[in-house]
């Protein structure tokens, strides 16, 4: 009886991972997403520059973009950074692709660091979603890469 318990839990185990593993979507089916998201991305950045500073960019040295899809929340997340070295400014949003809702910010202006997970219309904000090392971590693990995993 000992046997058979046992053997029917490995037959489960084994079926769980099985199904786990058919589940994956293939690297194809993961790609066209991604070039999505990446599109997604640029559409926002552009117009996020045109609404901001139109042709007239003068004061932020360096504007760049990052945007990473993930596949198993079948989300789009969009990084925006501005860097402003003569004042020593850098702002970062993370934004979601599809929405355009931003998600969380981090900013240093004259060496003071602020930042906030959430939308900006937040009714209750909580401690841990304050703060830039909080924002900071939260952005990178949204950006994270986990095609290796």
């Amino acid at each position: 009886m000992k046997y058979a318990t046992l053997a029917s839990a490995i037959a489960i185990a084994l079926s769980t991972i099985a199904h786990a593993q058919s589940q994956r979507p293939s690297a194809s089916e993961v790609f066209a997403p991604r070039t999505e998201c990446a599109k997604l991305g640029e559409a926002i950045y552009r117009k996020r520059l045109t609404e901001t500073f139109g042709d007239d960019r003068i004061g932020i040295d360096v504007h760049s973009l990052g945007t990473h899809y993930d596949p198993h929340t079948n989300r789009c997340f969009v990084q925006l950074v501005d860097l402003n070295e003569s004042n020593s400014s850098l702002y970062i949003q993370l934004l979601d692709g599809q929405t355009e809702e931003q998600l969380a910010y981090c900013r240093v202006v004259n060496g003071e660091e602020h930042g906030l997970i959430g939308a900006t219309n937040f009714q209750e904000v909580v401690p841990d979603f304050i703060g830039y090392d909080n924002a900071w971590k939260y952005i990178a693990t949204k950006m994270a890469d986990d095609r290796s995993q």
